[in-house]
């Protein structure tokens, strides 16, 4: 199984270049054709305080054609990340 992990991307409407890095990373991510992208934290800038740049982060993210799962950082803290993506992995 090949796993791709990316972190502290900081997703947010009003960073457009951290869009720009971000669909950067997306394109050699693809290129290695992993089986699984985790995204280890730190998904959005403010999600803690703002839930709605999930929404922001999740319309990139859905485009993804590897399937992929995220570890909430300490700026997603108390945003209802699983709520927000659905695709939160959590502790057991």
């Amino acid at each position: 199984m090949r796993i791709v992990q990316i972190s502290d991307i900081h997703l947010a409407p009003f960073r457009p270049s951290t869009l720009q890095h971000f669909q950067v990373a997306l394109e050699l991510v693809a290129k290695e054709s992993p089986d699984l992208v985790i995204i280890s934290g730190d998904i959005c800038t403010n999600g803690d305080n703002d839930p709605s740049h999930y929404g922001y982060a999740k319309a990139y993210l859905e485009n993804l054609t590897i399937p992929w799962k995220a570890i909430p950082g300490n700026h997603d803290v108390g945003c209802h990340l699983n709520e927000q993506t659905g695709k939160t992995l959590k502790m057991e």
